[in-house]
């Protein structure tokens, strides 16, 4: 039987339900010691959060750092796909917790559970690190997890299985194995990301964030919509990027319709395909992806018995963000079309001096 016992995690002193022997099972040497430190360190950045998830004597049998893997979201944004994906996995008796961690170690807006009786089968893959094969069909890809970690993962996950789970899954979840969790209370919101927009639970109605609303301002412009998920570092470099490359083909477009009978128009199409209009449909699919991830929240304080107070869609200092957008487009576009127009002329003149 599992020991459970109640330690304080965190500076306010609470107590936290914990199985040690599961929590902590390396011994008491150096090595040891320091592996119980180390994950007692990540629980402690996630028991604020943990608190508000658990039901009363749902004890932490163990954590562990990982990363989500979706292979075309890493293919197409590189580092930045890890920095988004970093998870704290954290299994109870009767779930597994995927709190989203930043950079810095400490929870995100994204929160999701995977009830362990909707895990079918957990194993290591060649290319993706470690797979859950869940009973709705969906599969849970992470890397960077260790060796130990996942040999330890794979009997609690197991352990937990049962008829009472199963029935509590299908309460609360319905057919779905994977379970969104709001960001500010930490409790089941049912459906697909975006079909509830408001937390359902009386005591916190936490408006949420759209992730249609941020892939149409994706396909807009290419950065909105990760500004708007509060992807802020990401979401201001994409939509510098995109303005400058929207500067470049607005420069080759406007040298196309100045040059004689329009001679230059089909490049000047392929060219604003390329760096306008391909950008944007790739943005709008990457975004959607993104937002279905978990759930954003539109406000941070939850209000009981009434919707809170909305956030901006954008931070404050977008404005500013977008004045250098602005800005990039129109110098690019400026200086672009004069080097346009003078290779043109240089190439006429050449042209001119062969024929004569």
């Amino acid at each position: 039987m599992p020991r459970t016992t109640l330690a304080s995690d965190g500076a306010d002193g609470a107590l936290l339900a914990q199985d040690s022997a599961t929590l902590y099972p390396e011994g008491d040497g150096f090595f040891g010691r320091r592996a119980k430190k180390t994950r007692a360190k990540l629980l402690a950045s996630c028991a604020a959060t943990l608190r508000k998830a658990l039901a009363p004597e749902e004890p932490v049998r163990y954590v562990a750092n990982a990363c989500r893997y979706f292979a075309a979201e890493y293919f197409l944004s590189g580092h930045a796909a890890r920095y988004h994906n970093l998870v704290a996995l954290v299994v109870t008796d009767r779930r597994l917790l995927l709190l989203q961690l930043s950079g810095r170690g400490k929870p995100g807006d994204l929160k999701n559970q995977i009830p362990l009786a909707e895990i079918r089968r957990a194993a290591g893959t060649a290319l993706s690190g470690w797979r859950l094969e869940l009973a709705d069909g969906r599969k849970e890809a992470f890397v960077q997890l260790s060796r130990k970690d996942r040999q330890r993962l794979v009997p609690l996950l197991a352990a937990g299985r049962g008829e009472g789970a199963a029935a509590a899954v299908q309460a609360v979840a319905g057919h779905r194995s994977l379970v969104h969790l709001c960001p500010a209370c930490v409790q089941p919101v049912e459906g697909a990301v975006g079909a509830t927009l408001v937390c359902p639970h009386p005591l916190c109605r936490v408006p949420f964030r759209d992730p249609r609303r941020a892939a149409r301002l994706s396909a807009l412009v290419p950065g909105l919509g990760d500004l708007y998920l509060r992807h802020h570092l990401f979401g201001s470099l994409e939509f510098l990027g995109s303005m400058l490359a929207l500067g470049v083909g607005l420069a080759f477009g406007l040298v196309a319709l100045g040059s004689a009978g329009h001679a230059k128009l089909p490049e000047a199409m392929g060219l604003l395909a390329l760096t306008v209009v391909l950008p944007r449909v790739i943005d709008f699919f990457v975004t959607r992806h993104m937002g279905g991830k978990g759930i954003v929240p539109l406000a941070l304080a939850a209000t009981p018995g009434a919707q809170a107070d909305d956030l901006p869609s954008f931070p404050r200092w977008s404005l500013l963000l977008f004045a250098a957008g602005i800005a990039i487009t129109i110098a690019v576009a400026g200086s672009a079309a004069e080097d346009f127009r003078r290779d043109a002329a240089v190439r006429e003149a050449e042209q001119a001096a062969v024929g004569d």
